[in-house]
């Protein structure tokens, strides 16, 4: 394990890993799981202090994780928007601009603006999909593929008459 051996320091950034896992839990939000702490002795205090925002950061984001779900099971679909946003952005700061992390908040967060019929919202929360999903796979990779025709139904779906959504809606 890089890092490691020879008893240099451990890398902030694997321990970054370590500590952040997507999982998608049953209904498919996505929340970041603290896994266990096994910090060497040998790490500096600058490197503890990271690795507690890390952790703090993680806890905000599962916190918020929770809201949003909770918020969208109670049908309050506004609220949970802007709940799945700032997790969104503190996802962001947790690991970059283009994590998958980030990608499945966007989806999320693409999908109750969906429902609600927010279409350039929509449109906006599915190109950055599909922006992070190009950096991190290319532009031939499934995951890229499947990003841009979600954005291309949106846009389909964004210029039809509320009529013709709803006969779509009863074809489907």
């Amino acid at each position: 394990m890089p890092g490691r051996a020879g008893g240099s320091v451990w890398d902030v950034r694997a321990s970054t890993l370590r500590l952040g896992l997507l999982a998608w839990a049953s209904l498919g939000m996505p929340t970041a799981v603290l896994a266990a702490d096994s910090r060497p002795a040998n790490i500096s205090p600058q490197q503890t202090n990271t690795a507690q925002q890390k952790q703090a950061g993680l806890a905000e984001l599962r916190r918020l994780a929770k809201e949003a779900e909770n918020l969208r099971a109670a049908g309050k679909l506004s609220e949970a928007i802007a709940a799945g946003q700032k997790a969104a952005a503190l996802a962001r700061q947790q690991y970059g601009d283009a994590s998958k992390t980030v990608a499945s908040w966007q989806e999320w967060v693409a999908l109750r603006q969906e429902q609600l019929e927010q279409w350039q919202a929509a449109q906006q929360s599915r190109a950055d999909v599909l922006t992070i999903y190009s950096k991190l796979y290319g532009k031939g990779d499934w995951r890229t593929t499947e990003a841009r025709l979600a954005l291309e139904r949106i846009v389909r779906l964004s210029k039809m008459t509320p009529a013709e959504r709803e006969q779509i809606a009863k074809a489907a």
